[in-house]
């Protein structure tokens, strides 16, 4: 396992998810991951299904959220209902560019 803190350090805009970039999973992660492509962001994902412990490490501590998990800038921002509300108000590609 890559080391979490690491991976949000060097990594601005983090999308934990179920499946990855070529084959998302299940609709709630496909459609974050299409929302974060139209507003043209850099991002990678980290498939939970294959890291079964980092999976378990986001459901302890963000029980509220739903999968998928995005985090700006080493921060959480939120599960599938924040993200699609940042979307919708405009809000998502600021926060994702912002410094």
């Amino acid at each position: 396992m890559q080391n979490l803190s690491v991976l949000l350090t060097e990594n601005y805009v983090v999308l934990f998810m179920k499946g990855d970039s070529s084959y998302p999973i299940c609709g709630l992660s496909s459609t974050v991951y299409e929302l974060l492509k139209k507003c043209k962001l850099k991002f990678i994902t980290v498939n939970l299904l294959a890291n079964p412990h980092i999976h378990i490490y986001m459901k302890e501590k963000h029980p509220t959220a739903s999968v998928p998990y995005l985090y700006v800038g080493g921060r959480f921002v939120g599960g599938y209902d924040k993200v699609l509300q940042l979307f919708r108000t405009g809000k998502l590609k600021a926060l994702c560019h912002s410094t």
